[in-house]
Order: structure tokens, then sequence, then C-alpha cells
């Protein structure tokens, strides 16, 4: 634990260069990882089934064996499959919502413009009413 420690001390020493790299690599190896853990559990458990009615090990029910990578290419293809369907269904509403907003964008419009009826003028002779403003202090 000690040389942990120390070699910790010593990297957080280091130039941004050298903690690049450790970074890259731990990453790296880190992903590397996963995806062999991730590897072995869809070997392990989707190829193989898991019910009663599968077959055991990597046997399909004609009795051939499927592989990771067969299996992997399957996924793609279903999930590209499915990817494909929702672009394409997509463009369909994209499409007609675009036609929808075109068609509101050319259709004529009738503005109609009416004038107030009590307008605001006052008649000849007619008497203006007046207000006194209260007249503010001035500053000294």
């Amino acid at each position: 634990m000690k040389r942990l420690n120390a070699f910790i001390r010593k990297l957080r020493r280091a130039d941004d260069g050298k903690k690049r790299r450790w970074f890259i690599g731990s990453a790296v190896v880190s992903i590397a990882c996963v995806l062999l853990i991730w590897g072995w559990y869809v070997s392990a458990f989707v190829a193989g089934g898991g019910s009663p009615e599968a077959p055991q090990g990597n046997a399909t029910p004609t009795g051939e064996t499927v592989g990771f990578w067969e299996t992997m290419q399957s996924g793609w293809e279903a999930v590209r499959g499915g990817v494909t369907e929702q672009f394409e269904n997509q463009e369909n509403s994209f499409g007609g919502a675009i036609g929808g907003i075109a068609e509101k964008a050319n259709e004529t419009r009738d503005i109609l413009i009416e004038t107030p009826e009590s307008n605001f003028y006052f008649t000849e002779g007619e008497e203006r009413p007046t207000a006194t403003l209260p007249i503010a202090p001035r500053k000294k």
C-alpha cells in the first residue's frame, strides 16, 4: 500500500504529459476489462439461453453452435433494422409537419382593421377638461 501511495504522489508531481499518458493507458485498460467481462457474460448467458426450453451451451434449436461474434452480428442486424425503421417513421412525420407548416405559410389571410367607436378627439367648441398639476419644490 505504501508503494501505491508513493507512486500516486510521484505521479501528482509529474509533468502533464506523463499524467495524460497514464490517464489514457488506464482508461484503455479499464475499457478492455469491461468489454472482456461483457463478452464472457454474453457468451455464457445470452447465447446459452437460460430457459429450460432453450438448448444448453451455445447450441441453437437446430443443433448448430453459435459463438459470440455470431450473436453480436445478429443483434446488430436487429438493432440496425429497428433504427432504420424509426428513422423512416421520423422522416414521414417530419415531412408531414413541414408540409403542414408550408401550407399554413402559403394560405391567404384577411386582416380587418376597425376604427374605435369613441375617438379621443374633441370637437370645436367642446370644453376640454383641465387638471392642475402639483408643482414640485425646487432643489437648492
